[in-house]
């Protein structure tokens, strides 16, 4: 009965560990992809908002990776591809906050997000939106311009996918 005790605390201290919520982006294709990622709020009553988005599109090299997890730590050191400004939208509430000036988001409000779209410039010049979730309009998927994306979601991460 130890065992099974001690098992079960371990996998509680494992999942509760592992509550983070993250964004992964591959870029399988031949093609830099600039982008755009969305974090909006999960209850349904607060109509989306609030919405945290990067001000200034990031490049994704060819057949790089990227993974953020939460806003206040995208500029890190070491961060590959770090984001500094985030774009803050909720009701009457529209704010910049730079994270190199030391303007983090309160974790009240960065708690209530998850991440849930990307804007994508395609080669082809055209702007692409996936989304899941509250933003969504039913796209997961898109073939444009020489690349193919998509977005799904897998336990507390959201997955981009470029190819």
């Amino acid at each position: 009965m130890k065992h099974i005790t001690s098992f079960f605390l371990i996998l509680l201290g494992v999942f509760s560990y592992s509550q983070t919520n993250e964004i992964k982006i591959d870029n399988f294709s031949a093609y830099d992809i600039p982008f755009t990622i969305y974090s909006n709020s999960t209850a349904s009553a607060q109509d989306c908002v609030p919405i945290i988005y990067n001000e200034s599109p990031v490049v994704l090299p060819a057949g790089a990776s990227v993974a953020y997890g939460q806003h206040n730590s995208s500029n890190d050191p070491g961060t590959y591809l770090p984001i500094s400004v985030w774009h803050y939208v909720g009701g009457n509430f529209d704010k910049l906050y730079n994270l190199a000036n030391s303007q983090y988001i309160s974790s009240a409000d960065a708690s209530i997000v998850t991440w849930s779209k990307i804007k994508i410039l395609a080669p082809n010049g055209q702007e692409y939106a996936l989304a899941i979730g509250c933003l969504s309009s039913g796209i997961y998927t898109f073939t444009a311009g020489g690349i193919t994306a998509e977005i799904s979601s897998v336990g507390n991460t959201t997955w981009i996918q470029i190819f």
